[in-house]
């Protein structure tokens, strides 16, 4: 049986990437010597991922998994997207200057069989 692939939702932003918010679902884990690292996400409607990035010791958003050139990004050591604590940063796109993000979240999203063929789906809010 597989393991059905972890999902987050992102919110609050309302500035330049507002496009960004939403639903973003694991495409995969990211290894290093058979040790499972942090998982890389994917938006389920556009291609933008959700990705640590190990060297800037970052999480990021960018059309590119891997890119230290993103459009946001926390600095945070978190394991998974929810646990974030640290602030958020956006890049003006007029200036190129980073602007912190007071207001966005990412929350764990869990799908809830109902005991029918459809399912409900919901956000379960993380409190830290």
């Amino acid at each position: 049986m597989s393991q059905e692939a972890e999902k987050f939702r992102i919110f609050g932003h309302e500035g330049p990437y507002k496009e960004c918010m939403g639903l973003y679902s694991e495409v995969y884990t990211e290894t290093r010597g058979g040790v499972a690292l942090r998982s890389v996400y994917k938006h389920t409607r556009l291609p933008v991922y959700l990705y640590f990035h190990e060297k800037d010791k970052t999480w990021a958003l960018s059309n590119k998994i891997g890119s230290s050139r993103c459009w946001m990004f926390a600095s945070d050591l978190a394991q998974k997207p929810h646990l974030i604590i640290g602030p958020w940063k956006y890049i003006n796109p007029n200036d190129r200057k980073w602007l912190l993000e007071s207001k966005m979240k990412c929350e764990p999203h869990i799908e809830l069989k109902d005991g029918g063929n459809s399912s409900r789906r919901e956000s379960m809010k993380v409190q830290i």
